[in-house]
This record gives structure tokens, C-alpha cells and sequence, in this order.
């Protein structure tokens, strides 16, 4: 156990005992697949990507069709095994399987970086859309190796064809040829369903995970007193019970990005100095360095008596395609010689006392809710007017990745992502998490999604689920963790009830 220091003096003037913290077995490894190779290679194109992830997933979803569906009935239903195929004799039902591709003319595009130019290497992301990409004359179609093919979602309701049906998710898709134009008329749509998930053991008493992003240290209106009240809590210095009794059984603390604000924009502001492309000078090395150096410190205070996993952010000084690296050693010296401090990638993944924790710094989130119309995606005023979902619409924007078994659908088309030349796709969902979190949101949300397995007869006699694994039914947390920066709350998570508890921090005058 960690021992930490003692509490500062109550309200009778005496000092508090020493809070005792429990300690958790923490597994880091499965965050080592979002590791890039040392030699980087940025030439390859991007079409691989999606035929890896179609190759990955196809065998789920026909599995999951086929249980939607039922199995193919000569002169009822037919299953295609390519897309140049799915020609049907009078207009028998056909299901395909493919990756979604949506044409909409209004997506940022990064060759648009190209036209001007930069110093830059490798060009700066497109400005976050203040508008959503959907419009009336977008196109939607579906693919395979061999070929793509345009999409009628007319006998689709229209909510559920704009939020299942993004750009990069593989689906299985029923419907018919329609001869006149071409095109495949939709009636229904199956996922792959949710990946195999451990089970989850028992554990004797309540333990918990911190989970908070943009901390925005340096923010010229930030709450500095938040973040020190914060630091004071997880340090065990908040006093009596029941906050001492809640700090005492934290076992670890997950920074979900955006330790360090955006950079302004002012002609003297820190992103005006780094574009001059000029040697800094003395006082402005100072300014540009110093919400790192508060962050820094920050985590060395912390990680003096508990774990941290700090992951990179879309403000964050790392590259920002996804996966991101974890942050350079430089950047954090004194807290990286600490043990218990971990930098990790975007996204993350990791598993404490066997409850497996999946999560990203929500570029992902914010980017999938972009492909919506604009009513459904709330304003935010906070930052010049920029689209952000709220805390509902991130939890079934969660959900949907959970069921098609990908974190980051929207990858490479309106998301910047690394182009993967070894046939992998990182992003894939191999197994479902225990906790599924979102960071950087503009509120709280959370939800409890269980799912019971499908079962189907298996030749021994033994009822197994469409993956091959015993029955029992899978159950996630899925939460929408709110910006810390605009709300000053903490989101904590029992790992053995999953439940979760919000702290605010913040402080009003």
C-alpha cells in the first residue's frame, strides 16, 4: 500500500491521520498496439486501411447477418459475396457485405492543405468544422475489393441511416437491385455486435479510476484554484470521510488529453511565434513553454502516491494523427522519473484488477457526430462556435462503435490517422472493454449497456454465441467524461460495481 502524507489540519485545528490508499494490479500492455514503429513510413495510400478493416471484420458481420436475417433461402433471400454481384432475378432480397464510403462535398479535406503554401513537413489539420458535413446531394455507397455500389436509404428511417451509416463502419445491408438506376435499395442493416468480452471478476471492496481531460493548464481564463483543489483530493488531503474514504480506494488517474490549451490566435499568442518560423526569443520561450511546465508539475505532485496514465490530446504538443504517440520524455522531466507516472497514446487501453479500460481524448466522437445533421449537434459557444454533441448523443455514438467493433470509423476520411502499411487496423475491436470513455466532452453522461449473447447450438451440443465463446451476457460502461477546463468535474468509476460518481472542483466567486 501507499502511504500518503498527512491531511492539513481540520476544523478543531487538529491534524488528520494519514490516508491509506489501496493498490491495484495495472496491466499498460494492451496500450502497446497503439504504438507506432520506430521508422515511420508516410508514403503509403490509405485503401489498404479500409480492405484490412473489411478483411478483419466480414466473417462477425455475415456470422451476426445471418442471425438477423436467417440463413438464404433459394428464391427468397441470397447472400453476395461480392458487391460486382449483387445483381438478383426479380428483385429477390440480396445481403452484402462492405465498407461505407459517404461522398459529402462539405467534409474538410487535408489535400485542400496542400494548395497553400507551408513549412510544415506535414500540413496542419483542417480547422474543426462549425457546420456539419451533411447535405442534400451527398451520396452514399458501399464496397469491397472488387467494387462500390450507390445506396437508396429511401425505405430507411432517416435517423438511424445517418448514425449507422458513417464512413468507414463495415455493415451488412438488405435490400434489392433497383434496375432503373442502379443503385441498392436498403430495408435493413446488421452489425457485427459486440466483440467477445473477459469476464468479470469478483472484488472484495469498492476501488476506483479517476478519469478527467483538459486540465488546459496555461488557459488565460482557467480555474487554477480547481486544479489545485483537485490535486489536494487525489493527494488525500480533502479531509474526513467521504471524501477521504473515496481518495483512499483511488487506483489510478487516466488524463484523457488536452493537458495544455489550443494555442491562441492573437498576432503576440504562443501559435503566432511558432508559425514565424523563427529562433525564439527568451520571453517568449517562457510563454510558449509554460502550461507544460505547470502540467509537469502537476503530475509530479500526483504521481507521488498514485498511478497516472496521461494520454495525448487534439491540443496537446504531439503529432496529431491518430494513433497519438505518447507525449516525449522532455516535455514532462521531473514527473517522467517517477515510476507510477505512464505516458501513453491516443486512444488507450489497459486493464486494472482484470476490468478492461478502453478510451480515447474523443477526436474520434467529435468527428463521427459531425457526419449528422446540424440540429442534432449542440453550438458551443465556449470555443468560437464549435460543433460538439451532447452527453446523450456521445453514448450512442459509443454504443454504435461497441456494436461495429471499431474505435475510430471515420478514420483516415475526415480524421487524420497514420497510413498503416502492415494490413492492420489498430482501431478494430478484438474484444469488447469493461469502461469505454470518451474524453474532452462538453458534459457528463454515462450508461450501463448490457448486452446478452446470441446463442447458437454448436456441434458438441454446447450453447456457444456467434464468436465461439461460452454464454453470459457482456455489460460496459460507457461514459462521456466532460471538459474539466469548463466544468470542473472528475468522473470516478467503480471497478466493482461500475458505477460512477462525479466530483466538481470548480469554484465560482
Amino acid at each position: 500500500m501507499h502511504s500518503l502524507e498527512p491531511t492539513p489540519p481540520n476544523g478543531n485545528g487538529q491534524e488528520s491521520h494519514p490516508t491509506v490508499r489501496v493498490v491495484s494490479e495495472i496491466d499498460l500492455s494492451p496500450a502497446k498496439r497503439f504504438i507506432l514503429p520506430k521508422k515511420k513510413k508516410y508514403e503509403p495510400q490509405y485503401a489498404h486501411v479500409y480492405f484490412s478493416r473489411l478483411k478483419s471484420l466480414t466473417a462477425h458481420v455475415l456470422k451476426s447477418a445471418k442471425l438477423t436475417f436467417g440463413e438464404g433461402e433459394e428464391g427468397k433471400l441470397q447472400y453476395s459475396k461480392r458487391i460486382a454481384d449483387i445483381a438478383s432475378k426479380d428483385e429477390m432480397e440480396t445481403v452484402v457485405v462492405g465498407v461505407i464510403f459517404r461522398h459529402m462535398k462539405s467534409k474538410p479535406s487535408i489535400l485542400a492543405q496542400y494548395d497553400v503554401p507551408s513549412h510544415e513537413l506535414i500540413p496542419a489539420p483542417p480547422d474543426r468544422a462549425t457546420c456539419t458535413y451533411p447535405r442534400d446531394d451527398d451520396e452514399v455507397f458501399i464496397e469491397d475489393e472488387y467494387g462500390r455500389c450507390a445506396l437508396d436509404l429511401s425505405q430507411l428511417d432517416s435517423a438511424v441511416a445517418t448514425l449507422s451509416l458513417v464512413t468507414g463502419f463495415v455493415l451488412a445491408l438488405k435490400g434489392h437491385e433497383d434496375r432503373r438506376t442502379g443503385s441498392f435499395k436498403v430495408n435493413a442493416i446488421s452489425y457485427a455486435g459486440q466483440a467477445p468480452q473477459k469476464s468479470l471478476p469478483e472484488l472484495p471492496g469498492d476501488k476506483f479510476i479517476c478519469i478527467t481531460s483538459a486540465l488546459s493548464f496555461g488557459k488565460a481564463d482557467g480555474d487554477v484554484l480547481a486544479a489545485e483543489l483537485l490535486m489536494e483530493f487525489l493527494r488525500g488531503s480533502a479531509g474526513e470521510d467521504p471524501e477521504g474514504s473515496t481518495c483512499a480506494n483511488i487506483v489510478q488517474l487516466i488524463v484523457a488529453g488536452n493537458s495544455v490549451p489550443q494555442l491562441e490566435d492573437t498576432e503576440s499568442g504562443p501559435s503566432a511565434v511558432l508559425a514565424a518560423h523563427r529562433p525564439l526569443k527568451s520571453g517568449e520561450k517562457e510563454r510558449v513553454a509554460a502550461p507544460i511546465v505547470e502540467v509537469d508539475r502537476f503530475l509530479s505532485v500526483i504521481a507521488s502516491s498514485l498511478p497516472v496514465a496521461v494520454m495525448p490530446g487534439e491540443a496537446d504538443p504531439v503529432n496529431y494523427l491518430l494513433p497519438q504517440q505518447p507525449f516525449h520524455r522532455c516535455l514532462l522531466p521531473s514527473s517522467s522519473r517517477n515510476e507510477n507516472l505512464a505516458r501513453v497514446p491516443n486512444p488507450f487501453e489497459c486493464s486494472v484488477d482484470k476490468r478492461v479500460i478502453l478510451g480515447t481524448s474523443g477526436q474520434p466522437v467529435t468527428d463521427f457526430a459531425l457526419y449528422e445533421d446540424q440540429s442534432s449537434v449542440m453550438k458551443d459557444g465556449k470555443e468560437a462556435g464549435k460543433l460538439r454533441p451532447s452527453g446523450e448523443k456521445v453514448l450512442d455514438i459509443l454504443t454504435l462503435m461497441l456494436q461495429n467493433r471499431h474505435l475510430a470509423p471515420t478514420c483516415p476520411d475526415t480524421l487524420a490517422s497514420f497510413p498503416f502499411s502492415d494490413g492492420s487496423d489498430p482501431f478494430v475491436l478484438e474484444s469488447t472493454p469493461h469502461v469505454f470513455f470518451a474524453g474532452n466532452q462538453r458534459e457528463y453522461a454515462s450508461r450501463l449497456v448490457r448486452t446478452p449473447h446470441v446463442q447458437t447450438q454448436a456441434s458438441s451440443g454446447s450453447s456457444m454465441d456467434i464468436d465461439g465463446v461460452q454464454g453470459g451476457e457482456k455489460t460496459v460502461r460507457i461514459v462521456s467524461v466532460p471538459r474539466f477546463d469548463e466544468t470542473g468535474q472528475v468522473v470516478l468509476v467503480n471497478l466493482r460495481t461500475l458505477d460512477c460518481i462525479v466530483r466538481e472542483f470548480a469554484l465560482t466567486m
